[in-house]
């Protein structure tokens, strides 16, 4: 047998086998909650027998409890190790095919490129999970050329953490036809009725290019939070909308760049210059970064916030840690969103609010999301960075201003019609259950 270890509450179904699907998905967040979506979707609307393969026990321990019977999660037994991750996954699923119920096909997440030989060996049809929109994966796989990107300095503008996988290769550079060519499917997190223009332009790439298969937006909405692994009751929820619930309807600024991007000081400066100019109250997610050691979270917002600012701006708030961003996102207070445009927040807000998004990308997908919220949705606009990279307080000040005046105009059809497309995404539905029943036809 295989060492591993084994969480599952699938109890059986009167001795009827569902069909058994191999899921190896990546650890990094804005990989996770999707993936996790998608596996609840694949168990409980269609019956899919899941088996989620973590590349540790570290990663099965982040994840929650699975929510199907037909969910069981396993960590791969590197032996200490002695032996690869691809050699512990070849050997799983090869005991896992002995089983008295071997799986029929395997669905991995494209990151997860050291899978590769493990699943050639396997002689499973693979299927591939995309996370980001349909846009970038034809910038990825070549269809499409990339937006040029500025030089940055980002000692000055701002730098972000690496994804901390020593496999990890150079995502802008890696050949992905590659790994997606022996896919039988992409599935990707979007919807059809969203991204018109790249669907098309992807379905023109075949047979070049396997089928791509929206099945997006895989959201944690009006979900169990149990279920995709947060807490029911975060510990400054109840805060927050009592803070937001003070304020007067469409004058919020949220800004959060997400898990992985850190203002540097000038940066940092420049934004509180500017929302203290738009004398608007303001929602700052403002993270303690990993290489701070010199004091507490207060030291730090002392030290890279302008003197006198938390004093003078008292109808701000400031969140060091975790955001309900879920709940600010459809708040009746909120003005606009700030975001670096990582494509789960661009999902949450389309389908969450029809508020405005002021667009601050840091690299590789988010320039494309920029560009494609401003000016294929309308739903938003880019801040302008100087040559160094830095967004001026100026530039904040007057795109607020421009939002509020959209605002007041009630002139904000174009992101209400992209929540209405997001919302009822049909064709991510059907898409699913063709992936579903191409599972199916492998019995």
């Amino acid at each position: 047998m295989v060492p591993a270890m084994v969480v599952s509450s699938n109890n059986g179904d009167g001795g009827k086998r569902p069909p058994h699907l191999v899921f190896v998905p990546y650890k990094d967040k804005g990989h996770t909650a999707p993936s996790i979506i998608l596996a609840n979707n694949l168990a409980i609307l269609h019956g899919i027998s899941i088996t989620v393969i973590f590349a540790s026990a570290k990663e099965l321990e982040s994840w929650p409890s699975p929510a199907s019977p037909h969910i069981q999660f396993m960590a791969l037994d590197t032996q200490g190790g002695t032996r690869s991750k691809s050699e512990a996954l070849t050997a799983t699923l090869d005991e896992l095919k002995r089983s008295a119920s071997p799986p029929v096909a395997i669905l991995v997440d494209i990151i997860v490129m050291w899978s590769a030989d493990a699943i050639r060996h396997s002689n499973l049809p693979k299927f591939v999970l995309y996370t980001a929109s349909c846009s970038y994966l034809s910038v990825m796989l070549g269809i499409k050329a990339p937006l040029p990107e500025p030089w940055i300095d980002e000692s000055r503008a701002a730098f972000q953490l690496g994804l901390d996988d020593p496999e990890m290769p150079d995502i802008e550079s890696h050949d992905w036809n590659d790994d997606s060519g022996e896919a039988q499917a992409v599935l990707v997190n979007s919807c059809e009725e969203l991204e018109q223009e790249a669907m098309a332009e992807l379905i023109r790439a075949q047979p070049r290019i396997p089928p791509v298969l929206p099945v997006g937006p895989l959201l944690a909405i009006d979900v169990n939070p149990k279920a995709v692994g947060q807490e029911s009751s975060p510990p400054n929820a109840d805060a927050c909308k009592q803070w937001l619930d003070e304020q007067q309807p469409s004058s919020v600024i949220f800004i959060s760049f997400g898990s992985r991007t850190f203002l540097a000081e000038e940066q940092i400066h420049e934004l509180a210059a500017g929302l203290e100019a738009s004398k608007r109250p303001f929602l700052w997610v403002l993270p303690v970064p990993p290489t701070w050691a010199d004091g507490s979270t207060k030291d730090y917002l002392d030290h890279v916030l302008p003197d006198g600012f938390l004093a003078r701006n008292q109808a701000g708030l400031i969140l060091s840690g975790w955001a309900p961003q879920k709940m600010i996102l459809q708040h009746s207070s909120l003005l606009a969103f700030v975001t670096h445009c990582g494509w789960n927040s661009v999902l949450e807000c389309l389908y969450l609010g029809a508020k405005r998004m002021l667009c601050w990308p840091f690299g590789t997908d988010q320039t494309q999301n920029a560009r494609f919220i401003e000016e294929e949705l309308k739903a938003g606009v880019e801040l302008e960075k100087d040559p160094s990279g830095i967004v001026h307080s100026s530039e904040i000040q007057t795109k607020i201003e421009e939002v509020a005046t959209l605002e007041a105009r009630n002139s904000s059809g174009n992101a209400a019609t992209a929540t209405e497309l997001v919302r009822n995404a049909k064709s991510s539905s059907i898409n699913l259950q063709a992936f579903a029943g191409r599972v199916r036809a492998y019995v």
